[in-house]
C-alpha cells in the first residue's frame, strides 16, 4: 500500500522521467509521466494540507473519506477512478477555503489554468494509445508542470 511518502516520491522521479523524454523529443511519453507528476503533485498537496501522516497508508478508506469530504464541500468534479487532475485541484480548493486559508485570487487562477492545461493533454488511458501528441503540446504541458512543481508548497502551507 503506498503512503504520503510513496506519493512524493514518484512525484520526483516521474518529474525527472518526464524531463528526460521532453529532452529526447518523445512526447507522448512526456506527457504521460509529466501528467503523472501533476496528479501526485496534486494528491499530495491535499493529503499533506488535511495533516495526513507521511507513512499513513493511502488505501481505499482513504481515497473514499477524500471523495465524502468532496461531497460535503460541494465539488462535484468527476474524480476518473481517484486520477482526475481536476477532482484533486477543486478538492484542494475546496478544503483550503472551508480551513479558512483559500488561495489568494491570482494564485488560484494561475492554478487551475495550469492544471486545466495539463488536463486537457493528459489521462491515465495515455498508457493504452497510440501516440498522437504534438511537440507543442509537450512544450505547454512542460510549462505548466513547471508551474505546479515549483509552487506545490503554496498549495498546502
Amino acid at each position: 500500500m503506498e503512503t504520503l511518502q510513496d506519493f512524493e516520491m514518484a512525484r520526483e522521479e516521474r518529474l525527472w522521467d518526464g524531463v528526460s523524454l521532453w529532452c529526447s523529443q518523445r512526447a507522448q511519453g512526456g506527457i504521460y509521466l509529466l501528467g503523472y507528476h501533476a496528479e501526485m503533485t496534486l494528491k499530495s498537496a491535499y493529503f499533506r494540507l488535511t495533516g495526513l501522516s507521511i507513512a499513513k497508508p493511502i488505501d481505499r478508506y482513504v481515497l473514499q473519506t477524500a471523495l465524502g469530504k468532496a461531497k460535503l464541500l460541494g465539488v462535484s468534479t468527476p474524480h476518473e477512478g481517484y486520477h482526475g487532475l481536476r477532482f484533486w485541484c477543486d478538492l484542494l480548493v475546496a478544503e483550503r477555503s472551508a480551513r479558512g486559508i483559500p488561495l489568494p485570487s491570482p494564485l488560484l487562477n494561475i492554478l487551475t489554468h495550469q492544471v486545466d492545461i495539463i488536463s486537457s493533454r493528459w489521462s491515465v488511458e495515455m498508457r493504452y494509445r497510440t501516440p498522437s501528441t504534438r511537440p507543442l503540446d509537450l512544450e505547454s504541458t512542460v510549462t505548466a508542470v513547471d508551474w505546479l512543481d515549483r509552487n506545490f508548497v503554496l498549495l498546502y502551507t
